[in-house]
């Protein structure tokens, strides 16, 4: 198992990949939402980016109760997990016409990776990390070498470099202006469901409709250390989500499904000034049914992304 695809049995890839910045532009008490901020070429600035993703499989009781020997196994889980601490300085080396990271290198002060499939081989300490956007993937070098694609995997959860993909405007933003307090609904449809879950689990006819008020974003004020600033909220839930997709297994069935989504950013009021924090966190679980078998089998990942950056000065 590794961070961005939790390897569980019959589980599918899970990826994560995002984030910028969110900008207001302010007129009266309203204000116009604009997300994915730009960078130049040059910026450097510091970050501090946490992770930790948890899978768990244990069986529950299905038409009858768990047999004797399987109720151990509903109270202490087969459990797996990663938990990531990267903190580093960032140069921003090439950006696209819209201002989009598209390669940065990130010289690492602290690393720590507690990996319960396998943290060895892999210590960037004080090296330099070169994040670069190759055939719409973000593809990683460590002091000149290229890096194996299951530290990739792992790197990609906290570091992204704009790969061509549907953009924070497209998920969050809104041409209206709101006010602070006000929420509306984000774009939660299946380009967004496919970026949490992978695109072999995405069952079809998945819309915006279908998700409907379950998905908002709320617009709240803030202020860090005297300085007027705000912050973003959203939430996304719906349960069915796996309904319908592909098998898991021959002759299995999904009986149900939950994916949740929240995502939590602070930015300073000044259109010029960098994000202060965000978090981002996703859950999901199906309960599957298989054949010749009484009992159903839960299976489900958590993942708690923490990305913090240093004020512009």
């Amino acid at each position: 198992m590794h961070t961005k695809n939790v390897r569980l049995p019959i589980c599918a890839a899970f990826v994560l990949s995002w984030i910028h910045a969110t900008q207001l532009t302010a007129s009266a008490d309203q204000y116009e939402i604009r997300l994915d901020r730009p960078e130049r070429v040059g910026n450097k600035y510091a970050v501090s980016l946490r992770a930790e993703t948890r899978g768990v499989i244990r069986p529950v009781a299905g038409e009858r109760p768990l047999p004797e020997s399987l109720k151990s196994l509903e109270k202490t889980p087969w459990q797996t997990g990663l938990e990531l601490e990267l903190d580093a300085s960032v140069e921003v080396l090439k950006v696209d016409g819209a201002g989009r990271v598209l390669k940065q290198a990130l010289t690492v002060e602290r690393w720590l990776l507690d990996d319960q499939d396998n943290g060895e081989g892999f210590d960037p300490q004080s090296k330099v990390i070169v994040a670069e956007t190759i055939d719409g993937e973000t593809r990683f070098t460590l002091d000149g070498r290229p890096v194996g694609e299951y530290y990739s995997e792992i790197l990609r959860i906290v570091v992204a470099t704009h790969t061509g993909g549907r953009t924070l405007d497209a998920t969050y933003g809104t041409t209206k202006r709101r006010k602070i307090g006000e929420s509306w609904t984000m774009k939660a449809d299946a380009d967004f469901i496919e970026r949490l879950v992978g695109k072999d689990r995405l069952p079809s006819g998945i819309s915006l409709s279908d998700v409907g008020p379950s998905a908002t974003v709320k617009l709240t004020k803030m202020e860090r250390n005297g300085a007027a600033g705000f912050q973003v909220d959203s939430s996304f839930h719906r349960t069915g989500i796996f309904a319908g997709g592909p098998p898991v297994e021959e002759g299995a069935s999904i009986e149900r499904s939950e994916l949740k989504h929240s995502f939590s950013g602070r930015y300073p009021l000044d259109p010029a000034a960098r994000c202060l924090r965000q978090v981002e966190s996703r859950r999901w679980e199906i309960v599957t049914k298989f054949p010749g078998q009484d009992y159903l089998m839960l299976q489900g990942v958590e993942q708690v992304v923490t990305r913090k950056f240093a004020p512009s000065s």
